[in-house]
């Protein structure tokens, strides 16, 4: 009979982690495929990817600094790199530090780590549920909202937040139910040791600890006089966060880079997260002390010494030049997120962003969380007879609710704090169903009341998530074909002048790093990729004088120009153009409707769209005598030509300078040619100059990367003449002169 109950015991973790484990490596045809291992979401895995080839190939030194970001200048790199750490560490593991090797330890880790938040959920979420977590953890396992991010080949440290963030709130709950000895200390030190990694993680980690800070701040409001349980919960968070940031103190010393320490910078990982740390733990002993000073005090002296506990450590960071700055502009980023954020999708609002048709958004939310959002809702009154019948679960009823009604309110505000929503989502969900399935037991009787409402509560939650789980076990790499061949194509163009860099839209700049290994001026870290890259990138995408736009480039170093659609980069980047630049495209937000967008007159002016719509003409003006295309993908085949998906690559040249020493006084001088690129679309190619000037010819005659080009035809009305140009005269701008003959 024993033998019997512990494999009985055993028997649902191990089901609970097939099942994880199933859901997601269900995207394995997309990953590991015949030409490679391909990884799905955005273009941020690829960084993390490449990160941690680097770290394997000096295993274990990690690179602090990228000098192919921000080009020619180099700039830090913004994510710390304990997700990148891992990567590698599972590629040094396996024997295999290839890039293959390291591709299938990024693809391989997001499972791993999903599931691993799953058995946690499992094994310590009874701590703050007061009972089994078994139902919370099977509906995190099916939530499509969390499979997103730990899906097989998801290679992004977002799936690590939500671990490193639950151990520490499960770690605070746990202790507060050890009221003393090793186990108390053993998981305070594990939460404050999670707290610690988590700024090795993310450099905004400090979520981690501000919501078991706001969860100590109600319960000594709320707490009555005498209740031991308050102290407990600020001594807890006291103990955790000055263990965590000792931890992170040595641990940056020693692992961390030079100067580290004595930096207070946002990025990477700096005394600034410390500081964090630190004042957290100020905090929580200044309501310990207040709490065992004043035992019997009242509501408003408890609002009065939560006031000066929140204010005076906030005080003491102000008052370190370094870290007040890094206070203000924290602030800036939280209330205004990511500078580009009209480009980046997660940092819109859950619900009516404008962006996007108000129905579209409610159905993106069902098909990520289900019900969850609606059983938060329905459970709020089992909060209620929970705090009623069980006086003693108050703290960890307070917990939850602290817990789950911060995250919501973020993820309605950001829908990045989606992922972090899910664990106390599906703990609400399960104290909802566990109240419910207790009244009707009460009422009904039987011994199969119970689990039939829990088991027809999961199945009405997780009823409409299979619309939202379909897309993310079936989604395809970023990193798609045509695109690929694209970036090869890159990888082995030769610059002119030695100017490798590639000036494309910043959210393009990690695959180009890692398919193409050329050097790019704005990448996917935005505003924090280096001083003056985003701001460079608006000044290319807004230039309308294309000696500017050229000028901007040879400063930049750049000789390569990789352009999506203007359209989809001009609204987003505007932010960062000089004062005055004018908005080429315009966009009306409709919250019921979505977004309406129009183009403004400037738009045609733009060297950006010049290049990509009309090959560097327009009309019957010149074409563009600097930039040349190598190839292009395939078009999408939109209805609108300014709905078009298709990438091009332009190599910046100083072209042949052709004389005609022999022209028609006062004639105008004309080049034409034909140009037939890989995909086989065919163009007429024209370029003229004035009287008095001379031709800049960017095409050489022949193959020009994958683009065939004709022999010119050189005018001036009444001559003509053949011209033949090498790719010598185009890539070293030589001076060609050519006699023109009679017609």
């Amino acid at each position: 009979m024993g033998s019997a109950r512990g494999a009985a015991r055993w028997l649902f973790p191990i089901a609970l982690l097939a099942i994880s484990a199933g859901v997601r490596l269900a995207s394995w045809p997309q990953v590991f495929t015949p030409e490679g291992v391909r990884l799905l979401g955005d273009f941020d895995c690829y960084y993390h990817a490449l990160r941690a080839r680097r770290i394997a190939e000096s295993y274990p030194k990690v690179p602090w600094r990228d000098e192919q970001l921000n080009h020619p200048n180099g700039a830090d790199i913004l994510w710390p790199p304990l997700f990148d750490q891992l990567i590698a560490t599972g590629a040094v593991l396996a024997s295999d530090r290839s890039l293959q090797g390291v591709e299938r330890s990024a693809a391989l880790l997001p499972p791993f780590l999903g599931a691993a938040t799953v058995l946690l959920l499992l094994a310590l979420g009874g701590s703050v549920l007061g009972g089994r977590a078994a139902l919370p953890a099977l509906l995190l396992a099916l939530l499509p909202a969390h499979i997103d991010y730990s899906l097989l080949g998801r290679a992004d440290h977002h799936v690590l937040e939500l671990l490193l963030c639950s151990l520490v709130v499960f770690g605070l709950a746990a202790a507060l139910r050890s009221p003393s000895g090793r186990r108390r200390w053993l998981v305070l030190a594990l939460s404050g040791l999670s707290a610690a990694l988590g700024f090795w993680n993310w450099m905004g980690s400090g979520l981690y600890v501000a919501l078991p800070s706001a969860w100590v701040a109600a319960w000594h409001f709320l707490a009555p006089p005498g209740e031991e349980s308050a102290e407990r919960a600020a001594s807890g968070l006291l103990a955790s966060t000055a263990i965590g940031a000792a931890v992170l103190a040595v641990s940056i010393a020693f692992f961390g880079p030079d100067g580290a320490l004595g930096s207070t910078s946002l990025s990477g990982i700096s005394s600034f997260q410390v500081a964090s740390l630190a004042a957290t733990a100020a905090f929580a002993g200044l309501v310990l002390a207040a709490r065992r000073r004043f035992p019997s005090a009242g509501p408003a002296s408890r609002a009065l010494h939560l006031l000066l506990a929140g204010l005076l450590p906030l005080l003491g960071l102000l008052a370190v030049p370094g870290i007040r700055e890094s206070v203000f502009r924290a602030l800036a980023q939280l209330g205004a997120g990511h500078a580009a954020q009209d480009d980046i999708p997660e940092l819109y609002p859950l619900f009516l962003s404008g962006f996007d048709p108000l129905a579209d958004d409610a159905r993106r939310a069902a098909g990520l969380y289900g019900l969850g959002l609606v059983a938060m809702v329905a459970a709020l009154p089992a909060f209620f007879a929970a705090w009623r019948k069980r006086p003693e679960e108050r703290p960890f009823l307070l917990l939850l609710l602290v817990w789950g009604s911060a995250l919501l309110a973020l993820t309605l505000v950001r829908r990045r704090f989606g992922l972090y929503l899910t664990v106390p989502m599906v703990l609400w969900a399960g104290l909802g169903l566990r109240e419910a399935a207790s009244v009707l037991e009460r009422r009904l009787g039987g011994r199969w009341a119970r689990p039939t409402v829990l088991a027809a509560g999961a199945a009405l939650f997780l009823s409409p998530v299979g619309a939202g789980l379909r897309p993310i076990t079936s989604q395809r790499s970023p990193a798609e074909p045509g695109l690929l061949q694209l970036l090869t194509e890159l990888r082995e163009a030769r610059p002119a002048s030695g100017a490798s860099g590639v000036m494309t839209a910043w959210n393009f700049g990690h695959p180009v790093l890692y398919f193409a290994n050329k050097p790019v001026v704005a990448s996917n870290f935005g505003s924090e990729g280096g001083q003056g890259s985003m701001e460079d990138a608006a000044k290319f995408w807004f230039a309308e004088d294309s000696s500017a736009a050229e000028e901007l480039l040879a400063r930049r170093q750049a000789g390569f120009v990789l352009l999506p659609n203007p359209i989809d980069v001009a609204y987003g980047i505007h932010r960062f153009a000089p004062v005055g630049t004018s908005h080429a495209v315009l966009i009306r937000k409709d919250r019921v409707r979505g977004q309406h967008v129009s183009l403004s007159d400037s738009f045609d002016r733009l060297l950006v769209a010049r290049l990509y719509f009309w090959d560097g003409m327009l009309g019957s003006g010149s074409a563009l005598g600097g930039f040349r295309l190598l190839h292009e993908t395939a078009s999408s085949r939109p209805p609108h030509p300014f709905h078009e998906r298709r990438f091009k690559l332009f190599q910046v040249v100083p072209g042949a300078v052709v004389t005609v020493p022999n022209r028609s006084p006062g004639a105008p001088l004309v080049a034409t040619t034909r140009v037939r690129t890989n995909f086989g679309r065919v163009l007429e190619w024209k370029a003229s100059a004035g009287p008095g000037e001379n031709l800049r010819l960017p095409y050489a005659t022949g193959p020009n990367g994958q683009v065939l080009v004709q022999p010119y035809l050189l005018s001036d009305g009444e001559r003509i003449r053949v011209l033949h140009l090498t790719e010598e005269q185009v890539l070293r701008g030589q001076s060609v002169e050519v006699s023109l003959v009679d017609r």
